[in-house]
């Protein structure tokens, strides 16, 4: 009597067959996922961007600045990044206050601090996003604990970088949709997953690239875009691993005329002289992309040839 069932052989066979389907299957998968990734990344940024345009509506035509801020002699950074959660959030998520020096260091240990609960809100703009669309976290919990963020502002938080009943939210930062690290969040106290902050520069419209001659413009301040708004983000690393360090971290690769994947999308060389960036008078939002680095080809920003 013949036996039913299947042979070692033909029981390989089939797992060799499976396996090859799976290699074939598994990269353009894992290119779909990443594309729709990219595509909501691009969703939100527009979405941020429409923000900072309403923000400017009201705010004289003028959109919020992004340069990095220290009032307070010897003390941490406000970044471009900790500006554009609070003009489009305030930092609580009711809204910005006009009368906010846009240092958060200086407003919290000032008498007259605009966000002070005691305060009241009579002062606020309405929210420009909304909170529930957008995560709005402090840099401690985005890297791990006060101890991971440098020379950036980090929160109010204790040395592990928990909210206590005692702490006030203050300058936090919008993080992208490339989510790895759970954190509470603030504001609603539920437990989220974040990516990376959602870095922002605001443009020069009289400035540029680089001199003349092709070189860089070592006064960061006279470029378009200045480097140094966000370079104490750039300087933390790898949101999850800080021996990851971003390309963006050297600001000669920031500028770089060759390569560079900012100046590659944004700059027209249509116009004689030194090349000006599409969205003049405009800004630049900076997603660090699926793999969390600053200068890398899969970023994701806000201006674009395209």
């Amino acid at each position: 009597m013949k036996k039913k069932g299947f042979t070692i052989i033909e029981l390989l066979t089939v797992i060799t067959i499976i396996t090859i389907l799976v290699g074939i299957l598994t990269p353009g998968i894992r290119k779909a996922k990443t594309t729709a990734m990219n595509l909501k990344q691009k969703a939100q940024l527009r979405a941020v961007g429409l923000g900072v345009e309403l923000f400017a509506f009201e705010n004289d035509n003028d959109y919020p600045d992004s340069a990095y801020s220290q009032l307070t002699t010897g003390s941490t950074i406000t970044t471009g990044a900790h500006h554009l959660a609070e003009a489009l959030l305030g930092r609580d998520g009711k809204g910005y206050d006009p009368e906010s020096s846009n240092d958060a260091v200086f407003d919290e240990t000032s008498a007259l601090n605009p966000y002070d609960p005691a305060a009241g809100y009579y002062n606020r703009e309405c929210p420009y996003v909304e909170p529930d669309d957008i995560n709005m976290s402090q840099l401690a919990q985005v890297y791990g604990g006060v101890a991971n963020t440098g020379n950036a502002y980090p929160g109010d938080f204790d040395d592990e970088g928990n909210i206590t009943a005692a702490d006030r939210i203050e300058a936090g930062v919008l993080t992208d949709v490339f989510r790895k690290r759970k954190v509470q969040q603030p504001l609603s106290g539920q437990v989220v997953k974040v990516g990376s902050p959602i870095l922002y520069f605001k443009a020069k419209d009289s400035e540029y690239f680089r001199d003349p001659d092709g070189t860089i413009v070592t006064d960061y301040s006279q470029n378009v875009f200045n480097w140094e708004d966000n370079a104490d983000i750039f300087a933390l690393g790898h949101f999850m691993d800080n021996s990851k360090i971003h390309p963006y971290d050297d600001p000669a690769i920031f500028y770089a005329e060759d390569g560079d994947i900012i100046n590659k999308n944004i700059r027209t060389d249509a116009i004689s002289g030194d090349p000006v960036p599409y969205g003049r008078n405009s800004f630049l939002l900076l997603s660090a992309g699926s793999d969390g680095l600053y200068g890398t080809k899969d970023d994701v920003y806000n201006i674009s040839r395209k």
